[in-house]
């Protein structure tokens, strides 16, 4: 065998906080939708009559993740779907109301300064819109100001909207605290309602609304080992959905509330993988979060000034490492590691290809330099111990190439 002929090391993938590999439990529910059940669920036939059961099956499985109201989930085509939907859904169905009823306006909306772009870009559309957004900040852990939420929220304040997992820094927020803090302010009335993004969460942690606290929540397929297509806006109280204004208008299909004929398979590869994944995220998240706590040992040793983004190693998300490299300019790292056949990211997927300094990073309270240097490090099901040593060797390469060039 010729030099150039020898087999290659494998590329390995250290980017899941942007999508994960499909399962085979997912691929398989697919496989099935796509043969024989491939009927419109719309339509009354036999074919349209199994489709629709393929989708009834995956909405009252998503229901039993979450602990919610079968009637209460809304499959979209994806999580910013699903988080464009709830928030303009009810900022405008409330400002309709309260032009009917008199009642003060603008709407308020509070999120805080570390949500997905799903998020604050909506947000800020609707703030260009009339509506007041208010942004809480968060704390050098990452984790949002739980005194400064309470503070925010007024008697105009329609919802809140919170990341669970953060998708660049990996901070998990006190989603039950900030629940109560609501609940105290809502004082028995309807608004405001508690919206979270649990995309980045639902394999690691319990997403449940009894756990949570919240009124609705936003899931992701991709993010899980299903298939990207798919996303769920799913409420605790599917009498809540009504308090929506529906974002997309014509055949009325999901309650009504986003029209256009639904991607079954998709669906069908997504609550598999839901209910798949919930059966193994304790032991999963164990076990993930030992490789993320060797993987900054490693690049620690090679770089001791590296200092972690938001909270500790140990702490957080045990899938996402976000760290920062002095000196080394994030795209050189992040070039340099998929030259040497590992992928990782500057943050964000939503941004990456257009390298802007990570949004998380900034509202951490650092300097733009520091999140011009910053990567993100994310891990998943087929993160192995023996990919965690080739990374540590890569990085040594990388790092020590970078300062002696």
């Amino acid at each position: 065998m010729k030099k150039s002929e020898k087999r290659q090391p494998k590329t390995l993938y250290f980017d899941y906080a942007a999508t994960a590999q499909i399962s085979h439990t997912a691929r398989k529910a697919m496989d099935l939708a796509y043969g024989g059940n491939f009927g419109n669920p719309g339509s009354v036939h036999g074919f349209g009559m199994r489709s629709m059961s393929l989708l009834d099956e995956a909405r009252e499985t998503i229901a039993e993740v979450l602990g919610g109201e079968f009637k209460g989930v809304i499959f979209t085509s994806s999580a910013t779907e699903a988080n464009n939907l709830f928030l303009k859904g009810i900022v405008k169905k409330y400002a309709r109301r309260a032009r009917t009823e008199n009642i003060g306006l603008p709407a308020k909306l509070v999120i805080s300064y570390s949500e997905h772009e799903s998020v604050e870009q909506t947000a800020e559309k609707l703030s260009e819109e009339g509506t007041e957004v208010v942004r809480v900040p968060v704390k050098k852990n990452g984790k949002i100001d739980l005194k400064a939420l309470g503070e925010s929220i007024t008697g105009r304040t329609v919802a809140v909207s919170l990341i669970f997992t953060n998708n660049e820094t990996g901070a998990v927020n006190d989603i039950k605290k900030a629940a109560k803090i609501i609940s105290e302010k809502r004082a028995g009335g309807i608004y405001p309602l508690f919206h979270v993004d649990a995309s980045q969460s639902l394999q690691y942690e319990d997403c449940s609304f009894q756990a949570t606290g919240a009124d609705a929540i936003t899931i992701s397929s991709h993010k899980i080992g299903g298939p990207k297509g798919a996303g769920a806006l799913v409420f605790r109280e599917a009498d809540k959905v009504k308090l929506l204004e529906p974002q997309t208008h014509g055949g009325g299909q999901e309650l009504g509330m986003r029209s256009g004929t639904e991607n079954v398979p998709a669906i069908a590869g997504f609550a598999a993988a839901a209910g798949e994944v919930v059966k193994i995220r304790k032991a999963e998240a164990r076990r993930v979060m030992e490789l993320k706590k060797s993987l900054f040992k490693k690049i620690t040793k090679v770089s001791p000034r590296a200092k972690a983004n938001g909270p500790e190693p140990e702490k957080g998300s045990p899938h996402i490492l976000n760290v920062w490299l002095p000196g080394m300019p994030a795209e050189t790292a992040v070039v340099a590691m998929d030259m040497e056949g590992i992928a990782v990211s500057y943050g964000s997927a939503c941004s990456a290809r257009a390298f802007r300094p990570s949004r998380a990073v900034k509202a951490l309270g650092y300097p733009e330099s520091r999140a011009k240097e910053s990567v993100r490090i994310s891990l998943g099901r087929e993160t192995k111990a023996e990919d965690i040593r080739r990374f540590g060797a890569v990085f040594k390469k990388i790092w020590h190439n970078f300062n002696n060039a």
